[in-house]
C-alpha cells in the first residue's frame, strides 16, 4: 500500500469542483448542482457525503482558487458522474482528484481537468 492512501473510503472516492468567474456562472452552477441532486435522489448516481447539497462558493475557499462546489463520489459510481459532467458541465471547469493525505499533490500533479 503507498504511503498517499488513508482508508479505504479516502481511496474510493473522487470529488469535483465547478469553478465561477461570474453572476451568471454563480447561477448556472448552482442550476447544474440542483439538477445533481435531482439525479442522486432519483438514484441514478451516488455521492459520499451530501456536500452536493451545500452551498456553491462564490469565491476562493481552500485549495480552489475560484468559485466552487464539491462532490465526493465512491469509485463505484466514478465513470457514470464523470460522464454526466462531460456532458452537462456547460461552460464551467471541473476539477477531478482523488482524496489522499496528500492534499495539494492532489490538487495539481494528480488532478485532471474538464473545461
Amino acid at each position: 500500500m503507498s504511503s498517499t492512501t488513508t482508508t479505504d473510503v479516502a481511496l474510493a472516492t473522487s470529488t469535483m469542483s465547478l469553478s465561477l468567474l461570474s453572476e451568471h456562472s454563480h447561477e448556472s452552477a448552482v442550476a447544474i448542482r440542483n439538477k445533481l441532486g435531482e439525479l442522486i435522489e432519483q438514484g441514478y448516481v451516488s455521492i459520499v457525503s451530501q456536500s452536493i447539497h451545500g452551498r456553491v462558493n462564490p469565491g476562493p475557499i481552500g485549495p480552489h482558487v475560484l468559485g466552487s462546489f464539491e462532490v465526493w463520489c465512491p469509485i463505484e459510481g466514478f465513470a457514470r458522474l464523470f460522464s454526466w459532467f462531460i456532458i452537462n458541465r456547460g461552460k464551467h471547469s471541473v476539477l477531478v482528484h482523488p482524496l489522499t493525505k496528500e492534499t495539494l499533490l492532489d490538487h495539481t500533479e494528480r488532478a485532471i481537468w474538464m473545461g
